[in-house]
């Protein structure tokens, strides 16, 4: 096991993973919409997406994480009025992690281009245990295969967080208030109209393949 650092575009915003291992996290990929609609937002749809608009995500235990520096600089959205709160930096707006909203899940998922040092990274996440909402991809299944590993990712998702699933959800989170356990900003559902902007953008990019 190892320790990697978020670490933000511009490098105001860094946390630390603790322990992490393909043992300790899930490593996966996403086409769904609303991950590329996320990274359309923050603007890291060139970096943050790969050419079939899939994104890798590292999952762990929310417990596992520290904030080093840049509170101030968090926000947080939701895209629709759902269970997951999506969190950037405001200095330079780079995707962040994905939080459940329940307080009592102890949970988070990196995006795997902010993790580092990069000579370390791949060995201490693993290889990809699945990919996800592949219908969703830029030339879909037939570009970039089937859908697969998603029972197998929950179950470890699920063998994950019962451990500390009744344990208080401010002594896990670096995204809550360690007195409240509140999420530290409130996060902001978008517009009908700023979903429709963005998704647009998703759907474009879907169609062309590119």
């Amino acid at each position: 096991m190892t320790e990697l650092e978020f670490a933000c575009q511009c490098g105001a915003v860094r946390a630390t993973l603790h322990e992490v291992s393909p043992q300790k996290g899930n490593h996966l990929r996403c086409y769904c919409r609303d991950c590329q609609a996320f990274m359309y937002f923050c603007g890291c749809e060139e970096t943050g997406l790969n050419a079939h608009g899939g994104s890798d995500i590292y999952q762990v235990r929310a417990s596992s994480v520290t904030l080093t520096q840049g509170r101030e600089h968090l926000a947080a959205i939701r895209l629709t009025g759902g269970m997951l709160v999506r969190w950037y930096t405001t200095c330079c707006k780079t995707p962040m992690a994905n939080t459940p909203a329940p307080g009592w899940l102890d949970f988070a998922g990196f995006p795997v281009m902010t993790l580092g040092p990069e000579d370390r990274r791949d060995e201490a996440i693993g290889p990809l245990l699945g990919q996800a909402f592949t219908e969703s991809a830029r030339g879909g299944p037939a570009a970039v295969g089937k859908t697969r590993g998603i029972l197998r990712l929950f179950g470890r998702v699920f063998r994950m967080v019962l451990s500390t699933a009744f344990t208080s959800p401010a002594k896990r989170s670096p995204f809550r208030d360690p007195d409240t356990g509140t999420f530290l900003v409130e996060p902001v559902t978008l517009s009908e109209a700023e979903r429709a902007a963005i998704y647009a953008k998703v759907d474009s990019a879907r169609l062309s393949g590119g």
